[in-house]
Order: C-alpha cells, then structure tokens, then sequence
C-alpha cells in the first residue's frame, strides 16, 4: 500500500516545481480509496483560471480517482 502522506508529498513537490515562484499557503486533501504498489499510479493537476489555486489528485493503477486535493498559492 502506497501511503497517503507519501501522494500528499509528491503533489506539493508538483506545486513547487510547477510554480516555483508562488509559495503554497493551503494545501487540503481527501482519500477515496487506497492506492496499492501493485502498478504506477498518476499525479495530476489544473490550475484555477486565475493562478491562485490549483485542483490535484491522483489516480490508483486502475485509474480510478485515489484522492483530490487542493492548493492555494501567495500572490
């Protein structure tokens, strides 16, 4: 089982290398579902239209959504 703690890490570390100049200020997540180590899963995101946020989240093996997150970042 991959832990959760481990894909909330790889989606901030997202945040910063994708925005390097902006500092995350909130980050919030929820699981949907456990993500096993039986295959690669996915780490994505979209940000808002006005750069201040970002929706994330992540994909079990399968596809299938494991957890969602949100960032906002400083201005």
């Amino acid at each position: 089982m991959v832990q959760t703690s481990l894909i909330c890490q790889l989606l901030i570390e997202m945040c910063r290398s994708e925005v390097p100049n902006r500092p995350l200020t909130y980050f919030g997540f929820q699981a949907v579902r456990q993500t096993y180590d039986t295959g690669n899963f996915t780490i994505a995101g979209t940000p808002s239209a006005d750069g201040r946020e970002a929706t994330l989240w992540s994909l079990d093996p399968n596809g299938n959504v494991a957890m969602t997150a949100t960032a906002k970042f400083k201005l």
